[in-house]
């Protein structure tokens, strides 16, 4: 006996597969949220409503909308293909010390993967509240064109999370972005700026920044190393400005492949402490107080050309501008 199955024509099977690909039932589950000025009929009024009634069906599979200032903590926990998607003008804010949900944070990914964040701004109450975003144990999360802002910290991701950021805005935090053994891709049209410290890479994490992203007007370190690695790859248009310390690298290292501009960097456009710089061909290092700031100790001196007791090393691949070259400096 013959299978169905094989009765079915290439071309329809193909045709099939897409239709399943593109249609919105792809998704179990499409919810809205409706949150403070919000104006039409919903189907939930807060976030984790939703997120509750969803998971008690599946785990999976889901998409929520939400239209609104939604003035809450809310938890995605064990959630696999999420889709939040926020309509134009929709914030998740942070609803105060008081308040049920994590205590730590205005949004927490728990143990979930391949979750979407879209459309949101995340509203702080600045250096005393949460955390707007915490991402533990949770991979393939994508905040994309978002917003975080006026908080202690704009993300936090730790416990092996992967996430990627792009087409966002992390503004106005204490600290804008940090990662602990971890890994973030940031990209195209993504500004980290107007924070104390735009950046921070801790031990065993990992930073991709690339094409298109600007780390800029940080009142501290734009991008501060503290034993993780830090990459910007691949493609232009990557720009560290005028932040007090464009990059301070300590104990890590930094791996410039991709065409990179430090410049207006009021301290230093690179500092190396006790760690390892690949500078390749293409990247600018301009108008900086000191161009590449490398710090040593009095018995082991740390010259550009070779590792010392400190193991800090710095490579200039040719093509690199560095200008002027009287920038480079070692400091006792």
């Amino acid at each position: 006996m013959i299978s169905p199955r094989i009765l079915l024509s290439r071309g329809a099977a193909m045709l099939l597969l897409l239709l399943l690909a593109t249609s919105s039932n792809a998704f179990a589950n499409n919810v809205t949220v409706g949150c403070a000025g919000s104006v039409g009929v919903f189907d939930y009024n807060s976030l984790q409503s939703a997120l509750n009634a969803l998971h008690a069906i599946s785990s999976r599979d889901h998409q929520i909308t939400v239209s609104g200032t939604c003035t809450e903590s809310a938890i995605v926990f064990d959630f696999q293909n999420l889709r939040i998607i926020g309509n134009p003008g929709a914030t998740l804010a942070d609803p105060g010390p008081n308040a049920p949900g994590d205590r730590n944070a205005v949004l927490a990914i728990i143990n979930s993967t391949n979750v979407l964040v879209q459309g949101l701004t995340f509203e702080g109450l600045g250096a005393q509240g949460r955390t707007l975003s915490i991402v533990p144990d949770s991979l393939s999360v994508n905040f994309d064109q978002c917003t975080f802002e006026h908080a202690p910290t704009g993300i936090f991701l730790n416990q092996s999370s992967s996430v990627g950021v792009t087409r966002s805005t992390i503004q106005n935090n204490s600290l804008g972005i940090r990662i602990s053994s971890s890994f973030m891709r940031i990209g195209p049209q993504s500004f980290v700026q107007n924070n104390q410290t735009g950046i921070q890479i801790d031990e065993n994490a990992q930073m991709d920044i690339g094409a298109g992203a600007t780390i800029q007007n940080n009142s501290g370190v734009g991008v501060l190393v503290t034993g993780g690695r830090l990459r910007f790859c691949c493609g232009g248009n990557i720009q560290i400005l005028n932040n007090f310390r464009g990059i301070s690298v300590n104990y890590g290292s930094v791996d410039m492949i991709g065409p990179v501009l430090v410049q207006g960097n009021t301290g230093s456009g690179i500092q190396l402490v006790g760690s390892k710089a690949n500078i390749g061909g293409g990247q600018t290092i301009q108008q900086n107080r000191w161009g590449i700031l490398i710090w040593s100790s009095p018995i082991a001196r740390c010259p550009t050309t070779r590792a010392t007791a400190w193991s800090c090393v710095i490579i200039l691949r040719p093509g690199c501008q560095v200008t002027p070259l009287a920038e480079t400096r070692e400091m006792e």
